[in-house]
């Protein structure tokens, strides 16, 4: 589900409480790592007792921070003992490849910014810096950050060096603002013909060097600023790399940084910009957005409709957002059109973004036999509706058995999600179809909700190239499918009460 969050059937006071309560959820993960308590209990198991022994701590106290712990699904309990949950298993124990605890408590570090928001929106800029002066502490600080995004970065370079497999890539790789070097060592993992470029800082390239100490044959670096000019003692680059660092700098900034892409990419490269985006995970994108005004001097997090358009006054084609699971996305972009079509992307995740800009509330995909029926609709539609034996509706729409026939030709649906008025929600449901298929779904068609709105008369036996079947006058249990989707569906009791739409958008 895309932003699956606030329900206006359903909020109310306990979702406030549950937004003002979300630290309480921060603080126990952050004590539990801080603690190393998952590197202890590691692959063994532990009693309370010899938890709160190790830690000297009170029993009693102890027993309730591990209940909550096991309630959060980061603990296991089983008679008397605790395991860590696999969970907690492959990315909380030290030393594991996946580790996640630097990461978790960079978030801590950010925390007490965050405790001047009100004050920053009143100045609209970050109030509190390091003093230049603190060398050592700056030092200190950068290598907790570097190890923070180290462990980010290996889950998420994983990801995305799989929409290049098979490709033949090879040639000179520009890292920019590299950090650990984590994207570069898996390109170089998946392409060892490449020659990586690490591009950063002077401060962060000593730490990067540490890091990357048995690889410093197949690699070079590159000390600068990438606010400055880029000079390189090289020839241009095949593919460049910018993973989060978009989001650290300003409008402005942004323009200089592709411009100085756009300088040093091959006629026949690539460009790779990995990052929060607006339009895709938007609540955690817009959290994010905060996180770089209190935190850092001018960040933001853009949208990538604006990168895509900037990239294309530099020249440079691009089939818009690339989804990744998580809640980052990719931009690729190049000079020849025709190497974009060999990038590798999930069909369906790419055109659920691509509808989310339709403006439909959530998108849910779900497979063709998840979808319920019910014999009362049509009985329903014939003697509790006015618009019976009227335009599309029944008995004039698809009966029940043709219905389910019809769904046994697709694999898949997507649960569109919308709002009155009905004629805007079915010529966006409209929209949708249009775009599945130019995406590749051929097949793709479109039931949605309510009676046709699209005209004042409609004559019920008149073909029409834009009238779609409802849900419901076709049969299907709305309510049920919904349910079952762990959605939420109630009848409208008051007049003023929020109406929801769904219609369903078949693919094979």
């Amino acid at each position: 589900m895309l932003n699956s969050f606030y329900d206006p059937q359903k909020s109310g006071v306990q979702y406030l409480e549950d937004l003002a309560c979300a630290y309480w959820n921060s603080q126990v993960i952050f004590t539990a790592v801080e603690l190393e308590l998952f590197t202890y209990i590691g692959t063994e198991q532990r009693t309370l007792t010899e938890i709160s022994k190790h830690y000297t701590s009170d029993e009693n106290a102890m027993q309730r921070f591990l209940n909550t712990l096991t309630i959060l699904g980061l603990l296991v309990k089983y008679g008397e003992y605790y395991y860590n949950s696999q969970l907690a298993s492959e990315y909380l124990i030290k030393d594991k490849e996946m580790y996640q605890g630097d990461s978790i408590l960079w978030r801590k570090e950010l925390y007490s910014n965050w405790q001047d928001l009100k004050d920053t929106l009143i100045h609209g800029k970050r109030l509190n810096y390091i003093p230049d002066e603190k060398e050592e502490i700056l030092k200190q600080k950068t290598k907790k950050y570097i190890k923070a995004m180290d462990c980010i970065a290996k889950s998420k370079a994983k990801e995305i060096v799989k929409h290049f497999e098979g490709l033949n890539l090879e040639g000179n790789l520009l890292d920019v603002g590299a950090g650990s070097g984590a994207f570069s060592l898996a390109f170089l993992h998946e392409f060892p013909s490449m020659r990586p470029t690490l591009f950063d800082l002077s401060s962060v390239i000593d730490i990067t060097k540490e890091n990357l100490e048995g690889y410093q044959c197949k690699i070079s670096y590159h000390q600068g600023n990438i606010l400055e000019d880029w000079n390189f003692k090289t020839e241009k680059f095949n593919v460049i790399l910018l993973s989060n660092i978009l989001h650290a700098y300003s409008e402005k900034e942004v323009e200089h940084i592709l411009n100085q892409v756009a300088k040093w990419s091959d006629a026949n490269g690539m460009i790779i910009i990995h990052d929060f985006f607006m339009e895709h995970h938007s609540l955690k994108a817009g959290l994010s957005d905060l996180n770089m005004m209190v935190n850092t001097y001018n960040g933001k997090v853009f949208e990538g409709d604006w990168v895509c358009k900037t990239l294309r006054s530099l020249g440079f084609y691009d089939e818009g957002l690339i989804p990744l699971k998580s809640d980052t996305a990719l931009i690729i972009a190049s000079r020849k059109k025709e190497l974009l079509k060999e990038i590798h992307r999930e069909p369906k995740q790419y055109l659920m973004l691509k509808l989310k800009a339709l403006g439909f509330k959530n998108i849910q995909l779900l497979s063709s036999d998840e979808v319920c029926f019910t014999e009362s609709a049509e009985v329903k539609c014939q003697f509790g509706c006015e618009h019976y034996g009227l335009g599309k509706c029944p008995p004039n729409s698809l009966p029940i058995e043709k219905t389910k026939k019809l769904l046994k030709e697709f694999k898949y649906g997507l649960l569109l999600e919308g709002e009155p008025p009905t004629k805007d929600f079915q010529l966006k449901i409209i929209a949708a179809e249009k775009e599945a298929y130019q995406q590749g779904f051929y097949k793709a068609f479109s039931l949605w909700a309510g009676p046709c709105s699209l005209c004042h008369q409609c004559k019920p036996q008149s073909s029409c190239p834009k009238a779609r079947p409802s849900m419901e006058g076709s049969g299907i249990d709305v309510f049920e499918t919904v349910k079952n989707l762990k959605e939420t569906l109630e009848p409208v009791k008051n007049k003023n009460d929020y109406v929801k739409y769904f219609g369903l958008l078949l693919l094979e």
